[in-house]
């Protein structure tokens, strides 16, 4: 089995009585070709707070503790996410009466028909990924179903991207198809009885970048 890479400290600067000093790479494997390979799933041990491994990659962390040489892009997109206020947050549909209750966004169908409520998000990067995260709630929805999505438009029924359509926490990453988006919820309402809501809705930029040290 291949092993790790280690950094041996050498005799030059250790005692010739005493074993050398190494430090481990916890990352890679050299392999037979004498290429680097991550190690295998099940096998790593996590000590770095700034990559982890997806099971086969090693990736930038979501939200990366400061090593003293990493700072996460830490922009938040989403005004008005930890559902406080409805200020910045538009009705999807006339069929929709929007307000808060407790510490959630909610939005109430007046009627049979669809509704829901979207935010406009603008200046995004194509060419980055972002973290995409709410908690949304759809039991009251029509059928416990609804669509929290990111779209190109208000009502959320361009370019579609799904997020999730059941009740909890949810987390995604993605790039954005354009520079300016909508996200929200919409659902489809058999009466007025229906309603869907949402809180700690966030939108980040994922991506590390050096910091001044």
């Amino acid at each position: 089995m291949p092993g790790k890479l280690g950094l041996g400290l050498g005799e030059t600067i250790m005692s010739s009585s005493s074993p050398a000093a190494t430090i481990d790479d916890y990352l890679w494997d050299i392999v037979s070709s004498g290429n680097l390979e991550p190690l295998a799933s099940g096998t790593v041990s996590d000590f770095h707070d700034t990559w982890d491994l997806d099971g086969v990659d090693y990736m930038p962390e979501a939200s990366p503790d400061d090593e003293g040489y990493w700072d996460d892009l830490d922009v938040e997109e989403v005004n008005d996410g930890d559902g406080s206020s409805i200020a910045t947050w538009s009705v999807a549909y006339s069929n929709t009466t929007l307000s808060t209750s407790g510490s959630s966004l909610r939005a109430t169908a007046n009627g049979s028909g669809a509704y829901g409520f979207s935010q406009e998000l603008t200046g995004l990067d194509t060419s980055s990924q972002y973290v995409i995260e709410a908690i949304i709630n759809v039991d009251n929805a029509s059928g416990g179903a609804a669509n929290f999505r990111l779209a190109t438009n208000t009502n959320l029924s361009s370019n579609v991207v799904t997020l999730s359509t059941t009740t909890g926490a949810t987390t995604t990453i993605l790039s954005p198809s354009a520079s300016t988006m909508y996200i929200g919820i919409v659902d489809t309402a058999s009466g007025s009885s229906n309603y869907v809501e949402f809180d700690n809705i966030s939108v980040k930029e994922y991506a590390i970048q050096p910091l001044d040290v």
